[in-house]
């Protein structure tokens, strides 16, 4: 993982009083307890991965081979006279399990994500102090009142940041709020599908299926956490760029005033 936000932490901390000191290292440093949470997430995926297809490889090999008559000796009679097959029920059950660990990995991603971006927002607000134009003390108030707020404090912004943030609205916050933690329209969110499918890249996705009726199925799938990584990395890394240089404008205490 980058290291670039705790290269800054590091390096910009030992300017300020020993409380204001701790003050703005401690808001950093929770951002990048998360990012290490989201980085931990995306290393475990390939394992994942392999898990899922080493499944699919075994059930297709037990199909392949499997006859009629080696059917029949796999299948056992339950007390009652129900007839099932031990070696396929534990295939599904294998993969059941794969698919909810995936499932449940994307879905924490997101979830630390927001956090992430949220915690960051608040970190920056803390550095720069208050103003008359908004909150930004999560990251959907960051999007809308950024702008306003650098203008009022006369903070230079790098080209990148405000597009940078609002991609990362679009891409972490409405899937987590509309799909995770609040869904958009519950009543209809009751008629729905998880499921992992695979990508025609081969990645493994989190899709969301609605149904409202025939006409108004809707189908939602999560981003690679790879990629989505990078980018959240990427936007630390211009958050990282854009308070160094305006460092002179935070509200914390130097040490030499």
């Amino acid at each position: 993982m980058d290291d670039s936000l705790a290269r800054f932490v590091a390096e910009e901390r030992s300017r300020y009083v020993t409380a204001d000191n701790n003050k703005f290292a401690g808001s950093f440093w929770r951002c990048i307890r998360y990012a290490g949470f989201l980085q931990i997430i995306t290393q475990r995926y390939p394992d994942l991965r392999n898990a899922w297809f080493q499944n699919g490889k075994r059930f297709k090999e037990y199909n392949k081979n499997t006859t009629k008559e080696s059917l029949g000796q796999d299948t056992i009679t339950l007390e009652g006279g129900a007839r099932i097959n031990p070696t396929v029920i534990k295939l599904f059950e294998e993969n059941q399990q794969i698919e909810e660990q995936i499932q449940m990995e994307i879905e924490t991603f997101y979830l630390f994500a927001l956090v992430l971006l949220d915690r960051l927002s608040q970190a920056i607000w803390c550095f720069f102090g208050p103003s008359r134009s908004g909150s930004l003390k999560a990251h959907k108030q960051f999007v809308n009142n950024f702008e306003r707020y650098a203008k009022e404090k006369n903070i230079a912004l790098p080209l990148s940041l405000l597009k940078l943030a609002e991609n990362l609205r679009k891409s972490v916050l409405q899937f987590r709020d509309w799909q995770i933690s609040h869904e958009l329209n519950p009543e209809e969110n009751i008629y729905s599908s998880r499921m992992t499918i695979l990508d025609d890249s081969g990645y493994l996705k989190l899709r969301i299926i609605k149904f409202y009726g025939e006409k108004n199925r809707e189908e939602i799938s999560s981003r690679k956490l790879d990629e989505l990584f990078s980018e959240i990395i990427e936007y630390t890394k211009v958050v990282t760029e854009m308070m160094r240089k305006n460092n002179y404008l935070s509200t914390y205490t130097l040490l030499d005033s």
